[in-house]
């Protein structure tokens, strides 16, 4: 069933906008949202949409897809590698084939092999890589071709003898007797054999696979091509796992601004605002992305926060790589008559890009509906944006035009699954800033809110 916003107005007066406001019963103590029931679960399950993957792969006529971005390994394999942690160069691989009845893999080092025997949550097939135990071969420096695989080092950590040992540690010891690949591109070979990923037409992230692959002599039958913006086409549209991890993301996320927003004090920096924020999202299990504070990027126009001067909280946070986007309009103080009146303008803005808010409405028509709302409730057009844009594992988790040289934006229709935002911030240089932003999910017939539905100007 379609969900609209509860917006409420502002109030005629200042002094009515700073009751309903800054009520105690504010709507974070009454969210309705979908119960997430233990927030881990979903991570039980693989996080791929599969029949968005299977469509995908059929248009573009894929052989298999691969994928070295950490994006795009976490989405396959349910695992942030720990290679990616410490952004190493090439963290791990993963493979996603056409024939979804055929396993897919994650390709990282030995080193992680504990963590996913501990079974917390979904793994795919795993061949581990860890190192040759000659390093001259792997180079070439012994006269072999680079098109032999060299003799991989084996080994584990110690065990105690006579130890009784707890069943997750047993796991740990059988996962050491595993044969590891010398190399992450041969482990990467082995698994697109496997995969029965050989020939034809295959999609990667990363061009730097097809060097790998080619340097080793692998790949003579498949033809590599740019799959970027195919996973993209595959992420956009979230499976319910994904849902469900972005409905505690959305929650979590508006939380922490809001107390953010709360805590902010007079000659307060930009720098003490972010600290806050990144401490009220580890406080709720989330990982902040970013927080801007101020009049859009270049942060406080004061340098500190000044009383009556409106600005912008935009606030990004991700629970278990999943992200909330939330954001408000911030004023110390009680607000001027042209507060309330941009913020109304802003309100309009909000209701009436909510209202058309169902598969088949394009970016383009959120983006005049709600121009024309902010001009006919009296805001100057000229200091509004408008930007719809999905959200997932990245901020900005949707397809792109690939016409574009430079990447650019598809005018997006909205489909079932998708989960959007639509930034409505007012800019403009010596007046101040505010902003309007609520994470939802787009349903069958309308969409769900997955954050707060608290007024969109804080009053501290």
């Amino acid at each position: 069933m379609k969900r609209r916003m509860a917006l409420k107005g502002i109030g005629a007066t200042v002094a009515a906008a700073a009751a309903a406001i800054t009520s105690p019963a504010h709507a974070l103590d009454k969210m309705d949202l979908a119960p997430v029931g233990n927030e881990l679960d979903a991570l039980r399950q693989p996080l791929l949409n599969k029949a968005q993957a299977q469509a995908v792969m059929e248009e573009y006529d894929l052989a298999g897809m691969l994928a070295l971005n950490p994006v795009n390994i976490y989405y396959l394999t349910n695992t942030t590698p720990i290679g990616a942690k410490m952004r190493w160069e090439y963290p791990a691989f993963a493979t996603l084939p056409r024939d979804l009845d055929q396993p897919n893999f994650l390709i990282t080092n030995a080193l992680q092999l504990w963590d996913i025997a501990n079974g917390d949550r979904y793994s795919p097939d795993v061949i581990p890589y860890s190192g040759p135990l000659n390093k001259r071969a792997y180079m070439g420096m012994d006269g072999k071709p680079l098109t032999e695989e060299p003799v991989a080092a084996t080994g584990g950590f110690a065990v105690r003898e006579g130890a009784a040992l707890t069943a997750r540690e047993q796991r740990w010891v059988d996962s050491q007797n595993v044969q590891p690949s010398a190399t992450p591109e041969w482990a990467l070979a082995r698994a697109m054999k496997e995969s029965g990923i050989v020939k034809g037409r295959v999609a990667v992230d990363d061009m730097r696979i097809a060097h790998l692959l080619q340097r080793i002599g692998v790949a003579d039958n498949i033809e590599f091509v740019d799959g970027d913006n195919l996973f993209r086409r595959i992420r956009y549209i979230k499976s319910e796992p994904e849902i469900a991890l972005m409905r505690v993301a959305g929650a979590k996320n508006a939380e922490a601004a809001l107390a953010t927003a709360r805590s902010i004090e007079k000659g307060m920096s930009f720098a003490e605002i972010e600290r806050r924020f990144l401490a009220e999202c580890a406080l709720r299990g989330n990982a902040m992305s970013f927080i801007i504070a101020g009049v859009t990027l270049g942060f406080l126009p004061d340098a500190e926060v000044v009383p009556g001067k409106p600005f912008l909280i935009d606030a990004v946070s991700n629970f278990q790589q999943y992200h909330g986007d939330f954001a408000r309009s911030v004023v110390l103080g009680e607000p001027s008559k042209e507060v309330i009146k941009r913020a109304n303008a802003q309100q309009a803005a909000r209701e009436a890009t909510f209202s058309i808010l169902k598969p088949g409405t394009k970016y383009s028509d959120i983006q005049a509906a709600g121009y024309a709302a902010f001009k006919k409730a009296g805001g100057n057009p000229d200091t509004l944006i408008v930007n719809p844009h999905s959200l997932g594992l990245q901020h900005t988790d949707q397809p792109y035009d690939d016409t574009n040289p430079w990447r650019g934006g598809e005018d997006i229709v909205l489909k079932a699954g998708m989960v959007i935002t639509v930034d409505l911030p007012y800019i403009e240089i010596g007046f101040g800033a505010g902003h309007n932003e609520d994470l939802v999910l787009i349903t069958a017939d309308g969409f769900e809110a997955m954050n707060s539905e608290e007024e969109p100007l804080v009053i501290v």
